[in-house]
C-alpha cells in the first residue's frame, strides 16, 4: 500500500489551483504602473511650467521694446513685475533679470535691445527633493527709445 500516495495528489492538485493568480500579477504590476503614471503627470506639470516661463519671458521682452505701455516708467522692476504677471505667479521680480544692450544706436535708442532672462526652479510634487531648473531667455529690438535702459549682456 502507497502511504503517500493521498499527499501527492493533494500537493499536486494545489500547485495546479490557479487562485488568486491575479491578484499576484496585479501586486507586482502595479507599482511599475503607479511610478510611470505619475512620472508622466510630473513631465506635464515641468512642461506647463517651462511653457508658461518662456511666454512670460517673451511677454515681457515685447512690454519693454514698445517702452512699457501705461507705465510711468521702464526700468527692470517693472518689466520684472510684468513678466511675473503673464507667469501667473511662477516667476517673481527676483527671478526675471532685464537688461539693455547697444546694437550700435546706443543704449536705450531705437534699434537697440532688451534683454529678458528668467531663471525659475520647478520642485517635483510626487517626488519631493527632486527639482529641475526652468530656465528661458529673449531678445527684443526697441521700438521706441528707453531714457531708463541698463546695460547688460546678452541671452547665454
Amino acid at each position: 500500500m502507497n502511504v503517500f500516495g493521498p499527499i501527492r495528489r493533494r500537493t499536486a492538485a494545489k500547485l495546479k489551483d490557479e487562485r488568486g493568480q491575479a491578484a499576484m500579477e496585479l501586486l507586482l504590476v502595479f507599482p511599475t504602473f503607479l511610478l510611470v503614471t505619475l512620472l508622466v503627470i510630473e513631465l506635464g506639470l515641468w512642461m506647463y511650467q517651462s511653457v508658461t516661463v518662456a511666454n512670460a519671458v517673451r511677454e515681457a521682452a515685447r512690454y519693454a521694446s514698445v517702452n512699457c505701455p501705461g507705465a510711468p516708467t521702464c526700468d527692470a522692476g517693472t518689466v520684472g513685475a510684468y513678466a511675473g504677471t503673464k507667469s501667473h505667479g511662477l516667476l517673481t521680480p527676483s527671478d526675471v533679470d532685464v537688461r539693455w544692450i547697444d546694437r550700435g544706436t546706443g543704449l536705450g535708442k531705437k534699434g537697440s535691445s532688451v534683454v529678458v532672462d528668467a531663471n525659475h526652479t520647478y520642485d517635483f510634487l510626487f517626488f519631493p527633493g527632486i527639482s529641475v531648473p526652468v530656465v528661458s531667455c529673449a531678445d527684443m529690438r526697441l521700438e521706441i527709445d528707453n531714457s531708463s535702459a541698463v546695460a547688460g549682456s546678452e541671452c547665454p
